[in-house]
């Protein structure tokens, strides 16, 4: 449990290169990449402007439609949403 206003950190996903390795590939340094919170890139970052509606996902080429029909049917009561991520 973190407390309240720190930065949440994926335990899974962590800010560092082996994050983006391939499987069984070694870590590679880079100076070409620095990790970043989105409220370090920009001043304003809201993640939540405006209503949230089932219209705002977009299926693209990941075949992940189901988790994105599970979204899509959660956002039809936008704050359920919003309350998951402020809390």
């Amino acid at each position: 449990m973190i407390d309240a206003g720190e930065p949440w950190t994926d335990p899974e996903f962590p800010p560092q290169q082996s994050s983006i390795a391939l499987p069984g590939e070694k870590p590679q340094p880079s100076s070409h990449y620095e990790w970043k919170r989105a409220s370090e890139i920009w001043s304003d970052y809201d993640v939540f402007k405006g209503d949230i509606r089932p219209t705002d996902l977009n299926q693209g080429e990941l075949g992940n439609c189901y988790y994105l029909a599970v979204l899509s049917a959660s956002a039809e009561k936008g704050q359920n949403i919003k309350t998951r991520f402020m809390t």
